[in-house]
């Protein structure tokens, strides 16, 4: 598993709205170019603004997934 990956994209959808933006509405051009197994990128793929903007949300998913966002 490419966690380092799945932590870069997460934190950069944080931090970046276009391409937050662009991972909501376009979410295979978004994560073109990154290496991620089929199961990351569907992880991600499945994420939505309310995860986001929703404080813990996403943090339990992470976490469900097997993703520690604080090491």
């Amino acid at each position: 598993m490419s966690e380092e990956t799945v932590q870069y994209v997460v934190t950069l959808a944080m931090w970046n709205l276009g391409f937050r933006e662009l991972l909501f509405s376009f979410p295979e051009k978004a994560l073109e170019g990154y290496e991620l197994t089929v199961k990351e990128a569907e992880f991600l793929k499945q994420l939505d603004r309310e995860s986001f903007d929703k404080e813990g949300e996403l943090e339990k998913q992470l976490t469900r997934f097997g993703i520690n966002m604080r090491s």
